[in-house]
């Protein structure tokens, strides 16, 4: 566990809740979205990342051996690339004018101009990509590889190794903090490796008190990191001294994550981690207070997905589906989520 001396008085909090440290949770939430718009992706091919460009405009979505720009304000697809393999994951640069997308077969990073959408070039890989993370400060790209249990840093201007680290275990989703440390969800060993982005060396793990993590959502700004767990769960850690000071409830199965402020504006909710599953699901954390989260709902959709990004600008939830069993030609399915109440839509 990480030692920290930046929280005594909260930790001291947290160690005396009840429940041997982990406090009761409150009452559910009514989910905070609903379904705006379905989008039919024409794209061949399974969806496995999206992302928004750094202003808003535009999404962009690997799905297949293509990236797919989307108008973001319209839903209504602009453009589209053909990339030399297959899409497993997608980041969007620091300073928004470029992306990178994990290419497996061959395994690959390729440099994405946005403006317009091309391949710059390509950086071959020595080990098969499962996650890809741009750092906060533009100059580092982070390569998961669950089947080579490695973690790589990049140089993201050159494609220049920076350094390589192993970690035991089956390597789940990723966050970064943007202030020094790299958190990697690990389901058969329930923890969560700290990794120092300084050094790319283990700076210590956090035992996780729910079965097979794999979804990580974080917020940077109380240092909240939310873990979901395959067994059902979400574990609410304080990130400064490696804590679980709350467990919530949630649906079972593999997700991926991301945190939010103000999901529905300012008069709504303070913050929301959202947790989108395999088994179908569309879960949510709500935030009461940096001590205090509440179960915030969950929804079922027409198929699994581990694909969503959040458009800040509009305040809208995107989820990118694989086409069900007997549907359509369309490759998935744009679920689009807001505030706005719309009469008879479901998911």
């Amino acid at each position: 566990m990480l030692r920290s001396h930046l929280r005594p008085a909260l930790a001291t909090l947290l160690l005396a809740l009840p429940g041997r440290g982990v406090g009761a949770p409150a009452p559910a939430a009514a989910f905070p979205l609903q379904v705006l718009r379905r989008v039919p992706v024409t794209a061949p091919g399974t969806p496995r990342a999206l992302a928004f460009a750094a202003d808003g405009r535009r999404a962009y979505l690997a799905v297949g051996r293509a990236i797919v720009a989307y108008d973001a304000a319209s839903a209504v697809p602009t453009d589209r690339l053909v990339l030399s393999g297959r899409a497993v994951d997608l980041a969007v640069a620091a300073g928004g004018d470029r992306a990178y997308a994990a290419l497996r077969d061959p395994d690959a990073i390729a440099v994405l101009s946005l403006q317009p959408l091309r391949v710059l070039r390509t950086w071959r890989l020595p080990v098969a990509p499962s996650a890809l993370l741009a750092g906060a400060d533009g100059r580092a790209l982070y390569v998961e590889s669950t089947a080579a249990g490695r973690v790589l840093e990049l140089d993201a201007a050159s494609g220049r190794a920076l350094g390589s680290l192993h970690l035991d275990g089956r390597l789940q989703q990723m966050a970064a903090n943007g202030y020094g440390h790299l958190f990697v969800a690990v389901a058969d060993r329930d923890v969560v490796d700290v990794l120092d982005t300084h050094t790319l060396r283990l700076a210590g793990t956090f035992p996780v008190p729910c079965t097979a993590p794999t979804g990580l959502a974080l917020d940077p700004v109380g240092r909240r990191l939310f873990v979901s767990c395959t067994k059902g769960a979400v574990a609410v850690i304080d990130t400064d001294i490696g804590y679980t000071f709350q467990q919530l409830p949630a649906a079972s199965g593999s997700t991926r994550g991301l945190f939010v402020f103000h999901p529905e504006g300012k008069a709504g909710w303070k913050g929301a981690a959202f947790f989108a599953g395999a088994r179908g699901t569309l879960s949510a954390v709500r935030m009461l207070a940096f001590i205090r989260y509440a179960d915030g709902g969950t929804l079922s959709l027409p198929a699994g997905s581990e694909v969503l990004a959040f458009d800040p600008a509009r305040g809208q939830l995107w989820v990118a589906q694989s086409k069900p069993a007997g549907a359509s030609a369309a490759a998935g399915t744009l679920l689009i989520f807001g505030a706005a109440p719309v009469t008879g839509a479901r998911p």
